[in-house]
């Protein structure tokens, strides 16, 4: 599977919540993959408080939405990344939307649709930019 852009570079203003594109890793007959990489690369201009970014996964064609990894941003430029292996053993968690604590991660859980879910807090400046990328492999 190649990168895949699920939020291309997004100026980041006011206090709001924004979904990117929804992606579906098994498009055009390909398999799920055994892991799931993500970055997400904050370019901070001015102003603002906090900018989480929830990478998240549904296992019922999108119908809910469960956090797999937070990005946690503030006042300062950063690019993160993170990894989940669906061969991980999973313990039961909360399917938690958008509550995920702070860069941290559930491993094992890699489903068809993924998507990235923004929540902002206080004003940025309009320079101050997202971009978030995911890349599955078998």
């Amino acid at each position: 599977m190649a990168v895949t852009s699920l939020l291309p570079a997004t100026v980041i203003t006011a206090a709001a919540t924004l979904l990117s594109q929804t992606f579906d890793v098994k498009a055009n007959g390909q398999k799920l993959p055994l892991n799931m990489a993500a970055q997400a690369n904050f370019v901070y201009g001015s102003g603002g408080t906090t900018c989480k970014v929830y990478i998240q996964t549904s296992f019922d064609q999108g119908v809910t939405w469960c956090d797999v990894m937070e990005f946690d941003f503030a006042v300062a430029s950063l690019r993160e990344v993170g990894n989940v292996n669906r061969q991980t053993a999973v313990v039961p968690v909360a399917a938690t939307d958008g509550t995920l604590a702070a860069n941290t991660k559930n491993d094992g859980l890699v489903g068809r649709l993924w998507r990235a879910k923004v929540v902002s807090t206080g004003t940025y400046a309009g320079n101050t930019t997202l971009t978030v990328d995911i890349l599955g492999e078998d």
